[in-house]
């Protein structure tokens, strides 16, 4: 590689023309060769003439801290092609002064605010680190301890060019960074407190303190603090109503925060913001993407959370089909879940009698009916069966 980099740098010219001699001095020889390294068996061709040719339709980039593509994503208006036929070339002469940002880090002005940084102090501390990584790859203890595992093992010297884009977590991956920030903006809705109770239900629906969600809420405030309770909403963004829980309950609309995200991104996103809240208790009242989710996180989601599913009795279509989340969703988490809550003891005996539950498993399933929610006994029993018992509980 040191010889190939010497002739690539034999073959250059300077001293024609003041754009080439100023491409050239900036110009990483050996970062332009690990990107395209077919280049490295053509000693006659021009690096500096081949970027200018093809780095931007290629997304090429001449210097580690710089990318080609997140720069003309960043500025998409002073760089389109009827105005500048070389960003790399532009940023060098007016936007490097001009203080744009053109890292290859993603989402950089997306991420400073979550960092509590501006951008360009961002930019400056993912080029310093890259910068030492790349170099002790090069020249460091690093590099020899890669060379040596290449020699025993072929295929790991083909990994040698992703030293040209390092992955800086968290700034490795536009998804990355948008997943990232989806939980911050979250937890900046919730105040960045804890919670004692999560309720994720699908939407912030109008009536929603007529609903089981609502239920809970107003009965679970009788015993802790409506401030430790939040609620989240997954599926659809809408509107949360101001008056329908008790004040001053926590409000999520996660499906805002999430809209732009993959689906399994946007999954693996909610399981890290319930983990995050370190709650008594998780209560999935008809959340779709929680339910989805729990198809791949189950088992890890279940290992730090007490996780409920809130089950209302089946319904009976017009063709003749019944419908219900307990029909699709019982038998696939009732071994994760740290229980049911069911709106009637016929809902109870169903289930356990459709899915021949135990009788240790039993214990597991709880009916609060809905017929009176604000009675004492609907009260007491949410209570006992989500709240642990941590001295704070007030009691009748």
């Amino acid at each position: 590689m040191d010889e190939a980099v010497l002739r690539a740098k034999r073959r250059m010219r300077i001293g024609a023309d003041p754009d080439y001699d100023l491409l050239y001095e900036n110009f990483d020889v050996l970062h332009y060769l690990l990107q395209s390294p077919d280049l490295i068996d053509q000693p006659d061709v021009d690096l500096i003439d081949h970027f200018l040719e093809h780095g931007r339709d290629k997304g090429l980039s001449p210097h580690p801290d710089f990318s080609m593509t997140e720069y003309v994503d960043r500025y998409p208006n002073k760089t389109s092609p009827q105005k500048v036929a070389n960003p790399f070339l532009f940023w060098l002469k007016h936007g490097r002064a001009a203080g744009d940002i053109a890292d290859p880090s993603p989402r950089i002005n997306r991420v400073a605010p979550v960092l509590g940084l501006l951008p360009d102090q961002v930019a400056h501390l993912v080029a310093e680190r890259r910068r030492d990584l790349q170099q002790r790859f090069r020249t460091g203890r690093l590099g020899e301890v890669f060379a040596r595992a290449a020699e025993i093992e072929p295929l790991i010297g083909a990994a040698w060019t992703e030293i040209a884009r390092p992955h800086l977590p968290p700034l490795s991956r536009r998804v990355t960074v948008d997943e990232l920030c989806a939980i911050h903006h979250a937890h900046e809705a919730a105040g960045f407190r804890r919670a004692r109770v999560v309720l994720v239900s699908s939407q912030a629906r109008g009536d929603g303190g007529g609903r089981i969600e609502g239920h809970l809420a107003h009965a679970l405030a009788t015993h802790i603090d409506a401030s430790d309770i939040v609620l989240i909403h997954t599926d659809d963004s809408t509107e949360a109503p101001t008056d329908r829980f008790p004040d001053p309950v926590r409000q999520i609309d996660f499906a805002r925060l999430t809209r732009d995200l993959p689906k399994n991104r946007a999954e693996h996103a909610l399981v890290m913001l319930l983990r995050t809240f370190h709650a008594d208790a998780v209560v999935n009242v008809d959340s779709t993407m929680l339910y989805d989710s729990l198809r791949t996180y189950a088992r890890a989601l279940a290992a730090t959370e007490r996780l409920f599913l809130y089950f209302s009795s089946n319904e009976q279509t017009a063709m003749g089909n019944w419908s219900g989340w307990s029909l699709s969703h019982f038998y696939r988490t009732y071994d994760y879940v740290a229980g049911v809550i069911a709106d009637s003891d016929d809902l109870v005996n169903e289930l356990t009698e459709t899915y021949r539950v135990g009788k240790d498993d039993r214990e597991r399933l709880h009916v609060l009916p809905v017929s009176e929610p604000g009675d004492k006994a609907f009260v007491a029993r949410a209570a006992e069966v989500l709240l642990i018992d941590d001295g704070t509980v007030e009691s009748d």
